[in-house]
């Protein structure tokens, strides 16, 4: 409950810090002459078993002298400590954050448990595990300087000898942990770099991509300390000749280490690979493809105009970027258009950005198939459920090292499949559900209208890029010349290849950095279409003005003007928005110039936030505000423009920082309230526990379970009762 959530983390931090102040203020204090202890090891015995506790107690006193050779010490000056409390605060923790996460893993792999009670323990969990860390931290270095016990009379738990055994202990696992981790994380980089399938393999998808991110930074800290120490080693070694050698065998010796030889080559090879203007791992292939199968403008709307109701409206889908969660919410509604009667023969166009551009092409893929209503929804939550994540992580982290490989025989960096074609490979391997004909495989060998060649009442599916170089607008479309002028057009290049299916649909999901650019050779580097456009509409209004000229290109009244018969039909545009500052926004309209004033930012905050937003919010924004305007339903372009945003429960500074500022409502608080009243009652019972949907590429069941009751949603529900009326 937001009662005790809101308390929650404070309250967590605050006693952890408390914590910590109390154990160092316990260890430290004793740090005074009074509380020195002469402490006296028991006597060596001749042989000890490497394994036995003995060998831990005999490890604690084992130091090195000056001459750096082993020896054994009888005694010790620690400081005797009075309490034991923290200490053993610090025990439970450890026992019940094991107890928990057993539980917890119990929960997750049995089934019958709601997710509720396994999120309140695994709530638990976190909140324990910060102490048991905090322990661990605090009571490591306590070992070797100080006791629990005064004198040989006390016999208070712990005992020296335990605190010698887990110092050994301690010591000794980290010792074994660098070599085994490095190892792991050795072999799961070679997997990923050489096993082509393994980055979208079912065992990638298994893993939680933080343990993924964990396992391979963890291991690259660990070898590095162990090519450290072998450097050291190695060092000790040439003193050791330098200092002996040098006088019986009269040699020169170099005076520069080995570690400003490893390290200066670890610099050049670095400066070296910023400069590398790479190869065509992330290139883009284009095949050759017969071009009278592609579809023609004239010929798709004649057929379109001719075979459907002229009553029905002419529907336009423009999903904004967003992640898997873009992509579902956008499945998932083209689903209930569909389901309500309102796709096939209505839906002339869809155009998207990012993850809005894979949920449209997903959906325009399952419909070639011919897959019902059910198939439909059933893989769409297939989707929804697959942990993307993972695998993008795997690819970045196991085969960043392609991008610098050179161009030589035997060796072509394009033969790899890179992130973004292992992801591509993921859905279609979905989608497809090994269709010999919509395989992955199959569909990359063949144009981008394939779909459309025996399908001809599908959707057009225009696909969205922005060009790195200059920031213009790319676009891929099925009909054989391009529509969009003002756009790069990427359907063919120069030598008349043409790109197939999933890569075009990867080419809008690049987000910068995070992704890599696509290589097109002749038209250049490519990113995600979210840095032009977040919304899909700016193409979506290109081709309306396009069908628009072709109407007026002839007198009114001209039989043979198929655009004239098209354009008979009420035209409505839909914008599928799943971010809380669009549904914010879209609920705040009449107050939007309200400001009482703005928030303070800084220069560099200032400037980053218009790099930033132009494509994702700002472009949007004034596309929505000009679609709102009465000047498009003048010019006879678009006659209704609706948006359908997924609705988020809203905290009090949300609506202030989405719309740029205070706003001058008395009564945004109570409207606040009335707005997230209205998701709570369609949650019911699970409104305590809603999980707001993230920006990402894996999707929790609460989050996918909340997408699926706000399609019921009072908001969503008038849009739908709209267009049904």
């Amino acid at each position: 409950p937001s009662t005790v959530g809101s308390f929650l983390v404070p309250g967590i931090a605050l006693a952890a810090l408390a914590y910590v102040i109390v154990s160092l203020w316990q260890s430290n204090v004793a740090f005074a002459t009074k509380n020195a202890v002469l402490r006296r090891y028991p006597s060596r015995p001749k042989q000890i078993s490497r394994f036995s506790l003995t060998a831990l107690t005999d490890r604690a006193r084992q130091k090195r002298n000056e001459q750096n050779q082993a020896k054994f010490e009888t005694d010790t000056t620690v400081y005797y400590v009075k309490s034991t409390v923290t200490y053993w605060i610090g025990v439970g923790f450890t026992w019940l954050t094991l107890l928990l996460f057993l539980f917890v893993t119990v929960m997750i792999l049995l089934e019958g448990f709601r997710w509720h009670d396994s999120f309140r323990l695994f709530l638990f969990f976190l909140a324990s595990s910060v102490f048991l860390f905090l322990w661990l931290a605090v009571f490591q270095p306590f070992y070797q300087q100080r006791t629990f016990n005064k004198n040989k009379r006390q016999h208070r738990r712990p005992s020296d000898k335990a605190l010698d055994r887990l110092d050994a202990l301690s010591t000794q696992i980290m010792l074994l942990v660098n070599p085994v981790m490095a190892t792991l994380g050795l072999a799961f980089f070679l997997t990923g770099l050489f096993w082509e399938g393994f980055v979208s393999s079912s065992f990638v998808e298994f893993l939680n991509p933080l343990n993924i991110y964990l396992l391979l930074s963890n291991s690259f800290i660990a070898g590095i300390i162990i090519i450290d120490r072998f450097i050291m080693l190695w060092n000790r070694k040439r003193e050791f000749e330098r200092t002996v050698l040098q006088q019986s065998e009269n040699r020169s010796w170099s005076k520069i280490s080995i570690t400003s030889y490893v390290w200066g080559f670890a610099i050049i090879a670095l400066i070296l690979a910023m400069n590398y203007l790479g190869n065509e791992y992330h290139g883009i292939p284009y095949h050759q493809a017969d071009a009278t199968t592609a579809i023609v403008l004239d010929e798709y709307v004649e057929n379109f105009a001719n075979d459907q109701d002229t009553s029905k409206p002419l529907i336009f889908v423009a999903a904004d970027g967003g992640g898997l969660k873009a992509c579902y919410w956008t499945m998932l509604n083209l689903y209930q258009l569909d389901s309500l009667g309102l796709f096939d023969g209505q839906v002339f166009a869809m155009s998207g950005a990012s993850g809005g551009t894979i949920g449209v092409s997903m959906y325009t893929y399952l419909k070639a198939r011919g897959k019902s209503y059910s198939e439909i929804l059933k893989i769409t939550k297939k989707i929804g459920d697959r942990n993307f994540l993972s695998g993008d992580f795997a690819g970045l982290l196991t085969r960043f090292t392609i991008n610098y490989w050179p161009v030589i025989p035997m060796v072509d960096p394009s033969e790899w499949d890179d992130r973004m074609e292992s992801m591509a490979r993921a859905y279609f391997d979905i989608v497809g559900e090994g269709d010999p004909k919509y395989a992955y495989e199959a569909i990359r060998k063949q144009p981008f209208w394939y779909p459309w060649i025996d399908n001809e009442q599908l959707p057009l599916l225009i696909i969205n890029s922005a060009r790195a170089e200059d920031g213009l607008l790319g676009t891929v479309t099925p009909l054989k010349d391009n529509p969009l002028s003002g756009s790069i057009d990427l359907t063919h290049t120069v030598n008349r290849g043409y790109i197939s299916y999933p890569d075009a649909t990867f080419l809008s999901n690049r987000f910068p950095v995070a992704s890599p650019a696509a290589r097109i050779v002749g038209k250049g580097h490519f990113l995600d279409a979210g840095s032009v456009d977040n919304s899909g509409i700016n193409s979506i209004y290109g081709l309306i003005r396009t069908l628009k000229s072709r109407e007026l290109a002839s007198p009114p009244g001209d039989s043979t003007n198929v655009y004239q018969k098209l354009a008979k039909r009420k035209v409505v545009v839909i914008s599928l928005r799943n971010a809380a500052s669009r549904y914010i926004r879209d609920q705040f309209l009449e107050v939007r110039d309200s400001m009482n004033r703005f928030f303070y930012q800084s220069e560099f905050s200032a400037n980053l936030g218009v790099a930033v937003n132009s494509g994702l919010t700002g472009v949007p924004i004034s596309w929505d505000d000009y679609l709102r305007a009465p000047v498009v339903q003048d010019l006879g372009l678009v006659d209704e423009f609706l948006a359908i945003n997924l609705p988020f429960r809203l905290r009090e500074g949300d609506i202030t920082a989405s719309l740029g500022g205070e706003i001058r409502y008395p009564t945004l608080n109570q409207r606040r309230r009335a707005l997230n009243a209205m998701i709570n009652d369609r949650l019911g019972k699970d409104s305590t526990f809603a999980v707001m949907p993230p920006l990402a590429r894996v999707l929790a069941y609460p989050v996918r379970d909340y997408m699926e009751m706000m399609l019921q949603h009072p908001h969503v529900k008038e849009v739908y009762d709209k267009l049904e009326e």
